[in-house]
């Protein structure tokens, strides 16, 4: 017996679940480093995290588009995220302020390590 099948062609559907756009997330993980020939750290607690979606708004404090404070292990988290790229802004009132931007391509996790010295 011989089987065989018809030939078509194959139409890729970019829209076949509109919330693909939105699975995206940033991991931020904020540590404190003492002493960098011990590598000894800690992680900060209650420092703020603003995420900026527009460089613009970012260069000119203007308001975050994300806001989150690090829990007791350093750590936040963003998901949902519909947009390819981000900048950070971590602000501590004791140890200051630090930037940083991160790539976030579509049904990924994207991890930012800050560390403050």
């Amino acid at each position: 017996m011989l089987y065989g099948c018809d030939k078509e062609e194959i139409v890729e559907n970019n829209n076949f679940n509109a919330a693909d756009n939105y699975n995206r997330s940033v991991h931020v993980e904020v540590s404190h480093i003492y002493d960098l020939a011990n590598g000894l750290d800690s992680m900060v607690n209650n420092a703020s995290v603003l995420l900026f979606e527009d460089r613009d708004v970012f260069i000119t404090y203007g308001y975050a588009d994300n806001y989150r404070i690090t829990d007791s292990t350093g750590i936040v988290n963003f998901e949902l995220l519909d947009k390819e790229y981000y900048w950070v802004r971590i602000i501590h009132p004791d140890l200051g302020e630090l930037i940083d931007s991160v790539s976030t391509p579509p049904n990924t996790n994207s991890f930012l390590f800050i560390d403050f010295l």
